[in-house]
């Protein structure tokens, strides 16, 4: 296993925002990520996207190319992690994992490594 930095964060004030939809505030803390991390979503070759209950609450079962593509993730593996209050931890583990293996050299989480 090779060493993994976490380069980018990304986040959206915590609350309740009855005019916003997971897409959109999804989509802000990815881009705030990238920009914090200076990455450019063409440097990013998979994305883990942890979310517990979207299918239920929003009615969207394909979240990770959904979100994805509009931070422009475009080509690359997208997936959905669920795992009740640890799917952000489940998703976190698997890209830091892929990215420790070799597999991939820049995932996002939003934890991105060039």
């Amino acid at each position: 296993m090779r060493p993994v930095a976490v380069i980018g964060l990304g986040k959206t004030p915590f609350g309740a925002f009855p005019d916003r939809d997971l897409r959109s505030l999804a989509v802000e803390a990815g881009n705030k990520c990238l920009e914090n991390g200076q990455v450019r979503a063409s440097q990013v070759e998979a994305f883990y996207l942890g979310n517990f209950a979207g299918p239920a609450f929003v009615g969207q079962n394909h979240l990770a190319p959904y979100i994805g593509q509009v931070l422009g993730f475009e080509g690359i593996p997208s997936t959905r992690f669920e795992a009740a209050c640890a799917s952000g931890g489940t998703a976190f583990f698997h890209a830091w994992a892929a990215v420790a293996a070799g597999i991939y050299d820049s995932s996002w989480w939003p934890a991105s490594r060039r």
